[in-house]
């Protein structure tokens, strides 16, 4: 039993899952939550805004639906850097996209790296 312990925590030791350069190619993530009133409606709005968010740096959206509130949502980016995410979410775009898609009020948003 303890050699198998052993050889987990040395395992473990040298090969971790992700390595410090690893997590530092990584791009920085926004982190968005907001309402909708229709998801049906909302999503095509979604994809139909992939190349305006990848020109201004701000790709790979991956979307969460709360399980017991279906319209409540949470979308991680990848964004180049934080400065791009916030211009993205203050610009004129975004906003058009979010009344057209029936977004509720204003999403809030955080970065994470």
């Amino acid at each position: 039993m303890r050699i198998a312990v052993l050889g987990l925590a040395l395992a473990l030791c040298l090969s971790p899952a992700a390595s410090f350069a690893d997590q530092q190619k990584h791009p920085p993530e926004m982190i968005v939550s907001f309402g909708i009133k229709d998801y049906d409606a909302w999503r095509p709005v979604f994809d139909a805004a992939a190349a305006e968010r990848e020109k201004a740096g701000v790709g790979d959206g991956q979307v969460y639906r709360n399980a017991d509130r279906p319209n409540d949502l949470l979308v991680v980016f990848d964004v180049a850097n934080e400065k791009s995410g916030r211009a993205w979410m203050t610009s004129p775009q975004v906003r058009a996209a979010w009344a057209k898609g029936g977004v509720i009020g204003t999403p809030s948003y955080r970065f994470a790296k």
